[in-house]
């Protein structure tokens, strides 16, 4: 499985590196800036892409780790010939895989999002709390029936939750 991350902030950065130190394969980063994708790359020992449909391309998994406002937005610059077959995911604690991904299912793709409860406040070393922390989890039958394995393998503490419940568990997680 071939994890492509568009997104090289501090949540990009640490699922990333999290991901390669737990053996799983990163295939690279997008981000709206060059210099972060090559710095998160570098970081995770995966690659840069100048282009979103070449990670895409290379990529069995995409987690997008943008701001929220942007996910909708930053997925249908992808195109969707390539999504066949992929899972698509998200780390938004208040926006459903359904809400953020219009369409998909027209894509054959499928759509989770997994968001930590934890406050990432440093891109370099929060990774190392990951084993510590909770997730939930939720979306399409087909993408959770692959990445609820995968994830709890690599040491993650996953709890799935009803997509309608999305906005109460985050104001919750929030107070």
């Amino acid at each position: 499985m071939r994890i492509g991350i568009i997104g090289a902030g501090k949540v990009g950065f640490t699922i990333g590196k999290y991901f390669s130190t737990r053996g799983l394969q990163v295939s690279g980063y997008y981000s709206r800036t060059a210099e972060s994708s090559m710095e998160a790359a570098h970081f995770t020992g995966s690659r840069s892409f100048k282009d979103i449909n070449e990670l895409a391309r290379q990529s069995d998994v995409l987690f997008l780790t943008v701001p929220d406002g942007l996910i909708t937005s930053v997925y249908q610059e992808i195109d969707p010939a390539l999504l066949q077959g992929k899972l698509i995911g998200h780390t938004s604690g208040a926006l459903s895989s359904e809400d953020a991904f219009p369409g998909i299912e027209d894509t054959g793709a499928a759509a989770f999002s997994v968001h930590p409860l934890f406050a990432v406040s440093d891109r370099y070393h929060a990774y190392e709390q990951m084993p510590d922390v909770f997730f939930a989890i939720e979306g399409d039958h087909r993408a959770l029936e692959t990445m609820i394995p995968v994830l709890r393998k690599i040491g993650l503490h996953l709890q799935e939750i009803d997509p309608r419940s999305k906005v109460r568990y985050h104001c919750a997680a929030a107070i």
